[in-house]
């Protein structure tokens, strides 16, 4: 849920509650990005909504959140720490996003619980030759993860590719940011009183702001395959084993195993060259089918 009112935000943790109680499969839990933002990287947030923490808002939220609430994105600058402890030890996960902070903001953030960064590259501060940023601390820390888009849009396949290199091999993952365009032949839409347009698989405002994306998981990992190189077997841990060690849940979901909950999607890889062992994380060869996607 991006920035918006704290009755939004509200009615938000009531509804995904309901579904959380009702085994309403599919709902995992809720992740709040925003208000708690810098606006000076506030993107397609709406900048009136983001706002400081206010004490009685935000420890409501913690209450009603609880168990429901799996990741609050925000602006580690702006955040006092106390407020990032609160959420730690109530079982929040806190990411870094929307954020200018400096390296030693970043670092001492990712020191005193925050995990990850959102949407690694965007809206956030860069990595330079004498400010390392928000992105120059991600990257070297390897404690921390690391979500990142796809779609060659929002981040060069070859910084992708450097990033790719430089983390952990579990500590990067995919997400879509997908907006309503996916799955339909929408070309126009709105976030909140913005009218955006998506063409050419880029969401954008009239002033040229990215506004999410028009990118699905299968072609996340398509790109992440014929654009970037990485292994095809790598590549679906990114979209599933990863994000789900990342979330806690990996007692359940993200692997083909005994006991764990049958969420599968089934592929075809085509135009197939021939058969030949494909390297697993462990280094182990199988056999498999050499990968071109179309």
């Amino acid at each position: 849920m991006i920035s918006t009112s704290y009755e939004n935000i509200v009615k938000a943790i009531d509804t995904v509650g309901k579904c959380l109680s009702n085994n309403k499969y599919g709902i995992l839990g809720l992740h709040i990005e925003g208000p708690y933002l810098n606006d000076t990287k506030a993107g397609v947030h709406n900048k009136k909504l983001i706002r400081s923490i206010r004490d009685e808002e935000f420890y409501n939220l913690i209450e009603k959140g609880t168990n429901i609430i799996k990741l609050i994105t925000l602006a580690p600058e702006n955040v006092d720490k106390r407020y990032i402890r609160m959420c730690i030890n109530s079982g929040i996960r806190i990411s870094a996003g929307h954020s200018d902070s400096t390296y030693e903001q970043a670092s001492e953030a990712f020191k005193i619980g925050v995990s990850s960064v959102t949407h690694i590259f965007n809206a956030m501060s860069q990595l330079g030759s004498r400010e390392p940023g928000l992105v120059g601390a991600a990257l070297e820390n390897d404690d921390v993860w690391a979500s990142v888009i796809v779609d060659g849009v929002h981040v060069h396949f070859s910084s992708v590719k450097i990033c790719k290199r430089v983390k952990p091999l579990n500590k990067l993952f995919l997400i879509t940011d997908a907006m309503p365009p996916v799955g339909k032949p929408e070309d126009t839409f709105k976030v909140g009183d913005l009218e955006i347009f998506c063409k050419e698989g880029k969401c954008i405002t009239k002033d040229g702001i990215l506004a999410g994306s028009s990118l699905d998981m299968a072609t996340a990992v398509r790109n992440c395959v014929q654009r970037i190189g990485i292994p095809i077997d790598e590549a679906l841990r990114m979209a599933s084993t990863y994000p789900a060690e990342f979330l806690g849940i990996n007692n359940l979901l993200g692997r083909i195993k005994p006991n764990f909950i049958a969420n599968l999607t089934i592929f075809l890889i085509t135009n197939c060259m021939c058969v030949e062992p494909l390297l697993t994380g462990n280094t182990r060869p199988q056999y498999g089918l050499k990968h071109k996607l179309n």
